[in-house]
């Protein structure tokens, strides 16, 4: 009937009354935990009953990160499925990116090389494959396939491709080829916060000090000159700038 009610039901009532309580009682004993904890130990033994909102904040706020990534986690597998539905190279390489996105390079890699093969043309999955390789310690085929991802696309990204080549081959020790890209990425697009730090670990393995030391002073600069919307990403830079000084 339109406006009635919905009947009564004891039975979600006693289950939410149950994970109430069942809430309450681990708030008492995270705080009893929490009492132990070196520096913070104090403002939870004696605060009382602030001491007990704060842990039941603390929890709510974990129990919303772990709900916010079972979630996405679901939502992710559902779109797996998805694109897998269609056994095709695109597919693929559409699942390996979305992997690899998620931080898991080695499930990324069979689903992009599936891609490389059947897209061999298609700078994308090059590039992709290339970071996951990369990710999982495997230098040579990761350079290999940056490589060709700008020999398809020399501009792919807007230099993005370069720079990850770039750090592919440092990483490799090969700073000499590292700081060749770097050069090249930055003749083309203009140095960046994250170019002029590159530039500067390898001039510093190369034994120009004078020169790392230049490169370093230059990423406040470039930082202090990015756009707004770049200022977030540049502040990264800067600060590992600072700490390379120091070291």
């Amino acid at each position: 009937m339109l406006g009635s009610s919905p009947p009564w039901n004891p039975s979600r009532y006693h289950s939410a009354v149950l994970r109430l309580i069942g809430f309450f009682v681990l708030v008492f004993v995270v705080r009893s935990l929490l009492v132990h904890v070196p520096v913070i130990g104090p403002l939870f033994a004696r605060t009382g009953w602030i001491g007990l909102w704060l842990t039941a904040m603390l929890l709510s706020f974990v129990f919303g990160r772990v709900g916010e990534r079972m979630v996405r986690v679901q939502r992710d597998r559902a779109e797996v499925r998805r694109l897998l539905a269609v056994d095709s190279p695109h597919a693929h390489g559409k699942v390996g990116a979305l992997l690899l996105a998620q931080g898991r390079a080695r499930a990324a890699t069979p689903h992009l090389e599936r891609a490389v093969q059947g897209e061999p043309d298609a700078a994308e999955w090059h590039y992709r494959l290339g970071l996951a390789l990369s990710a999982r310690g495997e230098r040579t085929r990761a350079i290999e396939e940056l490589r060709r991802a700008l020999e398809i696309d020399p501009e792919r990204g807007y230099g993005t491709a370069r720079m990850r080549l770039a750090q592919a081959l440092f990483e490799a020790g090969e700073a000499e080829r590292s700081l060749a890209e770097l050069e090249t990425f930055e003749r083309l697009h203009g140095p960046t916060p994250e170019s002029a730090y590159r530039r500067a670990r390898a001039l510093r393995v190369l034994g120009r000090r004078e020169k790392a030391r230049a490169a370093l002073d230059e990423v406040g600069t470039l930082a202090r000159e990015a756009a707004r919307y770049q200022k977030g990403g540049a502040a990264k830079w800067v600060a590992r700038a600072a700490l390379a000084r120091i070291l």
